[in-house]
């Protein structure tokens, strides 16, 4: 059995590698860069970060020898909830020691986690696709003077949608945030000491991830669609400016003094669930399966779990009717969709009394321990609602 994975992106390339590291005969087909195209890529992503839970990182050690990476990368020890612009203080402390654990996971350079990704699938990519037509019970993939057959096809992106001769369409049911999320590194006066902070503010919420060097932070900020497309209209110094200025509002109490390190990252957020295509040799994973609001770092984490359990489903029953059936598959999707998007509409309700009562549940939240800790293992991915990686 082979099994083609096609996909302009970091879902594909994993699925591909983890696939093949269980001894399943498979073929990745994608977009191969120029070298300016690269270059823009590069410069589009600067300011991205990947979170990634301690279960997902023997996923990654399984392909690639990433531990230079993550010696490179921001640890999470600590994680600080605070609801309202205006708090002087955390309403939420959660800390990984108090549970057992050293830590909660690593932020990770998106970059640099996607050279270790390139590196590992060392040319095995093809790029000269050119359709897609089933043929019988398999497929045939038409290249540039010549043709293959597979068995299976994996979709992970809408890159190939347009060049297949059947029903690719995922039935997407979604959500138009009208708002744009907003990547930023930066330098700060004074230690992150391996905390996150997450603040809940009127404007929605804001992130501060910290990096390995102690004195650097990635900032995720989600900001309404005006304000994003008059920041994006303003110039290069005179957008800094304007950023950190509401910045430095916010955060000085927390880490001092901030520099803004390299561009900012702006883009479009929405939320996304598609359904399973009824095609048996059909499945959908990553973007083209569901699309997260960034708000707790999770949508990536998910897309590793996923690709666990479709390569358990595949070597198990040889198809993918396992891991479309998976139950433990739907509730942690479905789980964690429903949290990152409803998390992000009821903090962003300015209302007083709302706010007031927001702060009560937060305190009372703060003082049981079993709420904290099945919080704490959800961020790791052992929580109830992330099912395992099994199907």
């Amino acid at each position: 059995m082979v099994i083609g994975i096609f996909g302009n992106n970091i879902t594909a390339k994993v699925a591909f590698l983890v696939l093949r590291a269980r001894g399943v005969e498979c073929r990745l087909f994608g977009k191969l860069y120029s070298d300016d195209e690269a270059l823009l890529h590069r410069s589009r992503f600067a300011s991205r970060t990947m979170a990634i839970s301690i279960d997902n990182l023997e996923t990654l050690r399984c392909i690639m020898d990433c531990e230079s990476l993550f010696e490179k990368s921001g640890v999470i020890e600590r994680i600080l909830v605070l609801n309202g612009q205006d708090s002087k203080g955390h309403d939420v402390e959660l800390r990984a020691r108090d549970f057992g654990y050293d830590k909660m996971g690593y932020i990770i350079d998106y970059n640099g986690l996607c050279e270790e990704i390139d590196r590992a699938i060392d040319g095995k990519m093809v790029c000269d696709v050119r359709g897609i037509k089933r043929d019988g019970g398999g497929f045939i993939v038409e290249r540039d003077g010549c043709s293959e057959g597979l068995d299976r096809i994996i979709l992970t992106d809408g890159m190939y949608d347009d060049i297949c001769d059947f029903d690719v369409s995922e039935g997407r049911v979604g959500y138009d945030y009208k708002e744009y999320g907003m990547t930023i590194n930066v330098e700060h006066e004074f230690l992150h000491n391996n905390t996150a902070i997450e603040w809940f503010t009127r404007l929605g919420p804001l992130a501060l991830l910290p990096m390995r060097d102690g004195k650097r932070s990635n900032i995720v900020r989600t900001i309404p669609s005006d304000l994003a497309r008059d920041v994006m209209e303003l110039e290069g110094d005179k957008r800094n400016e304007f950023i950190l200025s509401y910045l430095t509002n916010l955060l000085s109490g927390y880490v001092g003094r901030i520099e803004i390190l390299g561009d900012v990252s702006i883009f479009p957020l929405c939320v996304g669930y598609g359904r399973q295509s009824k095609d048996d040799g059909i499945c959908f994973i990553g973007t083209k399966s569901f699309i997260m609001h960034p708000i707790a770092g999770q949508g990536f984490n998910v897309i590793l779990r996923d690709i666990e359990r479709l390569a358990e489903s595949i070597c198990k029953s040889g198809g993918f009717s396992d891991f479309k059936g998976s139950l433990k598959r739907k509730i942690d999707v479905l789980s964690m969709l429903f949290m990152t998007h409803n998390l992000n509409q009821f903090f962003k309700i300015s209302n007083p009394i709302i706010s007031g009562v927001r702060r009560l549940g937060m305190g009372i939240f703060n003082n049981i321990d079993f709420l904290k800790r099945a919080c704490v293992n959800n961020a790791i991915g052992t929580g109830f609602f992330n099912g395992g990686k099994g199907v």
